[in-house]
């Protein structure tokens, strides 16, 4: 009897303990689906008030960019912004002519002619004007780049191939010109704005209905798969090979259009470098801050602006140096991120790996930062802004959170803050990391949407 009521007490102990670790989140799946979550008071001594799973390392996808933006917030200030100089190097002689070189110093400043910045002053326009304003009427030589600002630009190694060639997969580089993408037009093969060097192999077929691209890293072969079906034509965005020599194109134009010739001779002379003889800086033209390039990076989840902010923290060295210096910033200021992937600034790398504890951590920091206001200023409120719009929409507790989705195969993802609907100030640090998702992600959203409302905060 007694070993009976032992066993007894045993199995009622086990039931409490698979009650009490049941994941919060209601959503299909059980055990082949990874979830990790994390709520709690910005207070740092405080204890969670939802905790599952999160210490486990998971995909974060583009949540990444809120570590991205908090990083860059504390070690650059909201009010950085990139600067690209434009020099001319070479003898000026009495009649205008420039006998030498227009030389662009690229800043990796992902905002040159982007479309997500249409208020800001044109850099093309500004160029030209300046070359007018110098008194330069023909330049014997070319328009050339100075790229040692981020070398080895370009998509980040651990990235997909299959995401390279889209307009999402545009990699960074010292000079970024119109978000590092391009139009490509279908059945007529056209491109705009126009690609130096860019080779497009139709290999289209079949009925299916759906186009894919593709393009190597580094390449500039574009593939086309596929067919469009009953479409007569369709356009696609697609990444820039090379967008500096996209960028020196269109200057070109735009120079003899304002009557000033561009000869495109090679000039013998001194290989230009910052600070040589013979350069007269011409232009200094500076980006909007980082401030309104966060808000639009993460409200709308542009993965070159993140990678270019990664990439500020550590200009002129490689990426690694600037993920270094990101888990060495965190590491003082008492966030361990030492058992953490990270491959890039935006979460396009399946490859990262992060858990909910870990970016929970960040977000209290952040919370009680001096770039406070900033930081929560940059993530999307949910019911109103960008991928969070759909979100709470109906619901009268919508713009009471802050957040940050990402989302690829599999991967769903939210990172961000619950805000006190009065004084407008962070009360809970709030992430829902989960991988390999079997459900719908209507279903997940509507089980998220659950959570939030349900939880005591």
């Amino acid at each position: 009897m007694i070993r009976i009521k032992i066993i007894s007490i045993i199995a009622l102990l086990g039931l409490a303990l698979a009650v009490s670790a049941q994941c919060p989140l209601r959503i299909k799946g059980g055990d082949a689906v990874s979830v990790g979550l994390y709520i709690a008071p910005v207070d740092r001594t405080a204890m969670p008030v939802v905790e599952h799973d999160s210490g486990r390392m998971l995909t974060p996808a583009s949540i990444m960019k809120s570590l991205t933006m908090a990083t860059a917030l504390e070690l650059l200030g909201p009010d950085f912004r990139w600067n690209t100089r434009v020099m001319a190097h070479g003898n000026l002689s009495h009649d205008g002519t420039l006998n030498g070189d227009i030389v662009i110093i690229g800043s990796g400043d992902p905002t040159l002619e982007s479309r997500h910045f249409k208020e800001h002053p044109s850099f093309v326009a500004s160029l030209v004007n300046a070359v007018k304003a110098h008194g330069i009427k023909t330049i014997r030589g070319k328009i050339r780049i100075y790229d040692a600002a981020v070398p080895h630009g370009g998509a980040v190694p651990s990235w997909e191939v299959e995401d390279i060639a889209w307009d999402y997969g545009a990699g960074t580089y010292a000079i970024n010109y119109a978000d590092n993408t391009f139009t490509l037009q279908i059945p007529s093969m056209q491109v705009y704005p126009p690609v130096p060097g860019l080779k497009i192999v139709d290999r289209r077929e079949g009925q299916s209905g759906k186009i894919d691209i593709s393009r190597g890293a580094g390449s500039d072969i574009l593939f086309i798969y596929g067919s469009l079906g009953a479409r007569k034509q369709a356009s696609f965005p697609c990444s820039m090979p090379d967008p500096g020599s996209v960028l020196v194109q269109m200057v070109e134009s735009r120079l003899v259009a304002a009557g000033i010739a561009v000869e495109r001779e090679d000039i013998p002379q001194q290989s230009f470098r910052p600070g040589c003889g013979g350069a007269v800086e011409i232009l200094s033209f500076d980006s909007p801050p980082l401030r309104d390039v966060g808000r639009s990076l993460m409200v709308r989840s542009d993965n070159l602006m993140a990678e270019a902010t990664l990439r500020a923290l550590a200009p002129g060295m490689p990426l690694k140096n600037a993920i270094q210096r990101e888990i060495r910033f965190w590491h003082d200021k008492g966030v361990d991120l030492s058992c953490s992937r990270i491959n890039d600034g935006s979460g396009l790398s399946r490859a990262n790996a992060v858990s909910a504890a870990q970016l929970g951590a960040v977000l209290r920091a952040m919370a009680v930062s001096p770039q406070r206001n900033d930081y929560v200023d940059v993530f999307a409120r949910v019911g109103l802004d960008g991928t969070m719009r759909s979100f709470l929409n109906r619901h009268e507790r919508k713009g009471e959170f802050v957040l940050k989705s990402g989302s690829m195969g599999g991967v769903q993802c939210y990172a961000g803050y619950r805000i006190d609907p009065e004084s407008r100030i962070p009360t809970h640090v709030i992430v829902v990391m989960v991988n390999n998702l079997v459900g719908s992600r209507t279903e997940l959203r509507k089980a998220v949407e659950t959570l939030l409302l349900d939880t005591a905060y």
